[in-house]
C-alpha cells in the first residue's frame, strides 16, 4: 500500500492493533478517496511463520505446517454474487427508505436483510438519508456506512448461516463456472488436494488467464 503524506495525516495514521492493522488503514483511506491500483510494479512478499499476531498470514502458516486445520478451504462464490447484487441495487436506487431497501434485500437473501437488520441498518439508514441532499452524496455516504469491515462482516455472516467453506479446487471450480471460464487442468481433478507441482501449474494458468488479478 501506498498513499500521500495528507492522507496519512487526515486518517491519523496507521493505528495500533495488534492484527489487521493495514486492513482497516486501508478501510479509512477508501473513506476519503477513491483507491486505486498501481500495475506497472510487482511484489514478491516472503512467506513467513509468526507468532506475532492472532491471525493473518503468519497464523495461517503455522497451521499449515503444523497441519492443525485445514488451509484448503475457500469462500462460496455465492457469496460475492449476493453482495455484488446488493451493491448493484444500491448504486442504482440509493434513495429509497430502508423498508424498502430490506425487503429487497429479502429478495436477494434472507440472510443478507439478517444482516443489516443484526448491522442497525433499518436505524441508521433514515439518519444518513436525511443528511444527504442528492442521490450522488447518499451513494457516497452509503459506503462510508458500508465500509471495508461491514463487507467482511457480511462475508463471514453468509459463510457461517448459508454458505460454508468448499474445499479450495471445488470452489475454484464452481467460480471459474460462474464467470464463464475453465481451466482444463482444474476441471480434470475429480476431488481432493492435488499435488503440489499440480497446485503450482494451476495456479500459472490462473496468472495466465487473469493477469490483472
Amino acid at each position: 500500500m501506498s498513499c500521500t503524506a495528507q492522507a496519512y495525516a487526515a486518517v491519523r495514521g496507521m493505528n495500533r492493533r495488534t492484527a489487521a492493522e493495514d486492513f482497516h488503514f486501508l478501510d479509512k483511506l477508501a473513506k476519503l478517496r477513491r483507491v486505486g491500483q498501481i500495475g506497472t510494479t510487482m511484489v514478491f512478499p516472503s512467506s513467513r511463520q509468526s507468532h506475532r499476531v492472532p491471525f493473518g498470514t503468519g497464523q495461517r502458516m503455522l497451521r499449515f505446517m503444523n497441519g492443525e486445520t485445514d488451509e484448503y478451504r475457500l469462500h462460496d462464490s455465492r457469496i460475492f454474487a449476493i453482495l455484488r447484487e446488493w451493491l448493484s441495487g444500491m448504486e442504482a436506487a440509493p434513495d429509497r427508505d430502508s423498508e424498502a431497501i430490506l425487503a429487497d434485500a429479502q429478495k436477494i437473501h434472507p440472510e443478507l436483510k439478517e444482516y443489516l437488520e443484526l448491522s442497525r441498518f433499518e436505524t441508521d439508514w433514515p439518519v444518513i438519508r436525511r443528511n444527504c441532499p442528492d442521490a450522488e452524496h447518499l451513494r457516497r455516504q452509503f459506503h462510508v456506512w458500508f465500509d471495508g469491515l461491514k463487507t467482511l462482516r457480511l462475508v463471514h455472516h453468509l459463510s457461517r448461516s448459508a454458505f460454508p467453506p468448499l474445499p479450495m479446487f471445488e470452489g475454484l471450480k464452481g467460480l471459474l463456472g460462474r464467470m464463464g471460464q475453465s481451466i482444463p487442468l482444474l476441471a480434470a481433478i475429480p476431488s481432493g488436494i492435488p499435488e503440489p507441482d499440480i497446485q503450482f501449474r494451476i495456479l500459472e494458468e490462473m496468472r495466465s488467464c487473469f493477469p490483472e488479478s
